[in-house]
């Protein structure tokens, strides 16, 4: 962990984007949890602009 900025606004938005995407309540918690820890790994909830979308995020 690097930072928490951004954490819980990663979760809000990773949530939504599973479920407007049809995915079941437990998979939509893993997106919104996935997202939330991908926000943590860089200060101030800025990711580097080589990251790309981790796969264990649905598409």
């Amino acid at each position: 962990m690097v930072d928490t900025d951004g954490a819980g606004d990663a979760f809000a938005a990773g949530f939504p984007c599973a479920w407007f995407r049809g995915h079941p309540p437990r998979d939509r918690a893993r997106a919104g949890s996935a997202a939330g820890a991908f926000a943590r790994t860089s200060a101030a909830g800025r990711t580097p602009a080589s990251s790309r979308r981790p796969p264990w995020i649905p598409s």
